[in-house]
């Protein structure tokens, strides 16, 4: 008789070889399945359970799926990490500087207090996602969604929003010195910039 066994959750899994009559069983392959105090023994191979995996312990890196995780005050400067799925991530006070986040999914994501410094969120989804009082000094903002985002408070300066859409964004007390726009641009209102400076987006 050769036996295997192997886990698939919290189910112990033994496949048989069996090849005694004596015991009323026809010559072949058998599953036998151990799960609490079940027993069950079955005609034909084992089939693997998938064993369920913790997202929140995957590393760092492009189409990374880090939603609904608590990822508060880690650092990730410099990193690519491109298309990742942080939606709903606890990211307050992480260190984004630098950061490569093009066409990641941010959405309602806490990023209070992060450093999003010179990042890049070229094509990103930030829709309600708070950033109060998050420093995004000189990021590359450029066709990113922030509809509903809430900036209160937020460090603006340099930051390029041409293409971005700011539809229902709440910018009060924002720092936003020398920030981009163009007249792709979508300001608060649902109305389009008129010209490359924040003061156009008003009229």
């Amino acid at each position: 008789m050769q036996l295997k066994s192997f886990f698939g959750g919290l189910t112990l899994f033994f496949c048989f070889s069996i090849a005694f009559a004596q015991i009323g069983l026809s010559s072949g392959t058998y599953c036998l399945l151990v799960n609490g105090n079940s027993t069950t023994l079955t005609p034909g191979a084992c089939l693997a359970v998938p064993v369920a995996v913790n997202i929140c312990n995957a590393s760092a890196a492009p189409n990374v799926n880090w939603s609904n995780c608590n990822k508060s005050n880690i650092s990730l400067t410099k990193l690519t990490l491109t298309n990742v799925n942080f939606t709903n991530t606890n990211l307050s006070g992480a260190n984004l500087n630098n950061v490569d986040l093009t066409s990641a999914n941010l959405t309602l994501a806490n990023l209070q207090n992060a450093n999003l410094t010179s990042a890049t969120l070229n094509k990103t989804n930030l829709n309600n996602a708070n950033l109060n009082g998050a420093n995004l000094s000189n990021a590359n903002l450029s066709n990113t969604s922030l509809i509903s985002a809430i900036l209160h408070t937020s460090i603006l300066t340099g930051v390029n929003l041409t293409g971005a859409n700011l539809t229902g964004a709440i910018l009060n007390d924002a720092k936003m010195s020398g920030v981009i726009v163009s007249t792709t641009t979508t300001w608060v209102k649902g109305r389009k910039c008129t010209g490359v400076t924040v003061n156009t987006c008003f009229n």
